[in-house]
């Protein structure tokens, strides 16, 4: 029903007017701007003002989306909050120090049955594997030297290196062993 009304002022005005106009219609067709605007100013001499509309409704888009995007990331935050909220009512974390000598300390693993595994170097000594409990303030050697631990499996197996050399960063390479 617009366009009917849209081509029936085209065809009353003048040629040099229906271009003009038509090539604002497609401006603002790709620009979403509403029709009415160039119908009020529907002639060639309106002064830009129809360029001037395009780009103050353009610009008015702009800033919705803006103020949406930005309503819309509050309301996220705010939900997330709300619901994270009520879940915060754990015990807070408890730590015990396992080992008080001073040296470096290397990897460290728990075995199935609630032990600790870990291998280190006191006092610039060698690299050698230690096991501990958590209910025993004591260490005691596993009696492997110049050892790092990989890993330990459920069955309580150790995979160990021996002999390690480092190759600067991290690359490192040694002999792989198993112990049981």
């Amino acid at each position: 029903m617009f366009l009917r009304r849209w081509n029936a002022s085209c065809t009353t005005a003048g040629e040099e007017s229906r271009v003009a106009l038509s090539f604002r219609q497609r401006h603002c067709v790709r620009s979403r701007t509403s029709f009415g605007a160039f119908r009020r100013h529907g002639k060639s001499s309106d002064g830009g003002q129809w360029r001037e509309r395009c780009a103050r409704s353009a610009a008015g888009r702009l800033l919705a989306g803006i103020a949406a995007g930005l309503a819309l990331a509050g309301l996220v935050y705010g939900l997330g909050w709300w619901t994270g909220k009520g879940s915060a009512s754990g015990s807070p974390v408890e730590y015990q120090q396992i080992t008080f000598r001073t040296g470096s300390i290397g990897n460290a693993r728990f075995t199935p049955d609630g032990s600790i595994v870990y291998s280190a170097s006191w006092e610039g000594g060698d690299n050698q594997l230690y096991m501990s409990r958590t209910d025993d303030p004591g260490s005691r050697e596993l009696g492997i030297k110049d050892a790092e631990l990989l890993s330990i499996s459920k069955s309580g197996e150790m995979a160990i290196r021996l002999n390690t050399v480092g190759h600067g960063g991290y690359a490192r390479s040694g002999t792989l062993a198993r112990v049981r």
